[in-house]
């Protein structure tokens, strides 16, 4: 099949103007319907690269892409978005660490920014409990986030191949988006939610990561619950501990 042939033009062309149209008229249904006003960025919620932590004094790095949807029923419109995400941990011990998440998002002509501080303990070999506060702003206000959560590995066949699935709560407040009075105070949220994702090894210290997941958005802004659903694709990186 010849991809450049002129026929495909069109439909392709079609689509990227829908795409972008129903962006705009998406983040204008959404402010001007009651009960319809997009809730407060969440923090990153990706569990990213299995159960296990990073090791006494390595830093753990990683960088993904991906796309997410808040879907709520008529007549509030649903919102769509593409995310960039990083990491940063340091292995305080060999099942105890800490660091940062990042996320970057574009929305409905609207950009959002993220981050938190986390800390991670592996309990058991394949479970690892997971903590998080953080702050997030975009075009519409403010948000101050906080999220717990488990991930835990799933046995496979493969050495290459390390599957996991992780259950989280995250919650954000709405907070004002200027400091003056009338500004914007975006509704909170509570969002439980579950993924599964697996990791492939490209090199000793360097691993592919795939996942998804999803769950549902509850808001005293909405009269019924939403659906958030995500998935992503990166890579992590491991830097050793140098010896001495």
């Amino acid at each position: 099949m010849r991809t450049g042939n002129r026929r495909y033009w069109g439909p392709g062309v079609a689509f990227f103007l829908f795409f972008g149209l129903s962006a705009s008229l998406r983040a204008q249904t959404n402010e001007q319907v009651p009960g319809c006003r997009d809730v407060a960025p969440l923090s990153p919620v990706l569990a990213f690269v299995g159960p296990a932590t990073t090791a006494a004094g390595a830093d753990e790095l990683s960088i993904a892409g991906g796309v997410w949807g808040s879907l709520f029923p008529s007549p509030c419109a649903h919102e769509t978005g593409a995310d960039l995400f990083g990491r940063w941990d340091r292995g305080a011990t060999d099942r105890f660490d800490w660091g940062a998440d990042f996320q970057i998002s574009e929305h409905s002509s609207f950009q959002t920014v993220s981050a938190q501080f986390t800390a991670r303990y592996e309990l058991w070999k394949n479970l690892r409990l997971e903590a998080g506060i953080g702050l997030g702003d975009d075009t519409e206000g403010k948000s101050y986030t906080g999220e717990v959560g488990a991930t835990v590995g799933i046995p496979t066949w493969s050495k290459s191949w390390a599957p996991y699935a992780s259950v989280r709560l995250a919650a954000a407040h709405g907070g004002a988006g200027r400091p003056f009075a009338g500004s914007n105070v975006p509704p909170g949220s509570v969002v439980p939610m579950a993924s599964f994702g697996a990791s492939a090894r490209v090199s000793e210290n360097m691993r592919w990561v795939l996942e998804g997941g999803g769950g549902g958005i509850v808001s005293r802004e909405h009269l019924a619950a939403g659906t958030f659903v995500y998935m992503a694709v990166g890579l992590d990186f491991v830097i050793p501990r140098r010896k001495q």
